[in-house]
């Protein structure tokens, strides 16, 4: 008798964390909470975490107008984020680049550099996919309306690849302390 109430309530108690945690994505918010922290450590515009944070309290109250919203909020931390990189590995690497970096595709051209070596060929395609993608006229921040789907999945996206785009910045900082 002991042992049937404490499986039921082992049972209970396993179908209440069930649906607290129903929807969530443990994997995904903690590589969150590890890139927000990253973008701390390595000093960049607070404004980064604070884009993350906006676009998880938009989207759990967006309509299908809103999503884009979301959408371009993330395309936009995508953006500012390569850019922070890129001028990270200019100051660090002390190899200027040919113009002035403020945008993403100026970013991307000095990253892939083949004097700065940061990106590869395919890391550079994929990440130009993930922007396409975020920008489509179709789902991303150029449609009219979005659904939530496309947004919650961009987001993801755009969490991992950030924090892979970190990790390969600390990497490289690691490297120019070994030289």
């Amino acid at each position: 008798m002991v042992k049937d109430l404490l499986s039921k309530i082992k049972l209970a108690k396993f179908n209440v964390l069930k649906i607290n945690y129903q929807g969530v994505n443990l994997e995904i918010n903690q590589d969150k909470e590890e890139l927000k922290l990253k973008i701390r450590e390595f000093k960049f515009n607070p404004e980064l975490n604070e884009c993350l944070d906006k676009f998880e309290i938009d989207f759990q109250k967006a309509d299908k107008f809103d999503m884009k919203s979301c959408i371009g909020h993330i395309r936009t931390f995508i953006e500012k984020l390569v850019v922070s990189i890129a001028v990270r590995i200019e100051e660090k690497s002390k190899i200027p680049s040919s113009e002035h970096i403020d945008k993403i595709g100026k970013a991307r051209n000095y990253l892939k550099d083949k004097r700065v070596n940061f990106l590869s060929q395919k890391q550079d395609e994929f990440l130009g996919g993930f922007y396409g993608l975020a920008s489509d006229e179709n789902i991303g921040a150029h449609s009219l309306t979005s659904n939530k789907e496309h947004a919650r999945i961009i987001k993801n996206q755009a969490i991992e690849l950030g924090l892979f785009l970190v990790k390969l910045l600390d990497k490289r900082l690691q490297d120019f302390l070994t030289v």
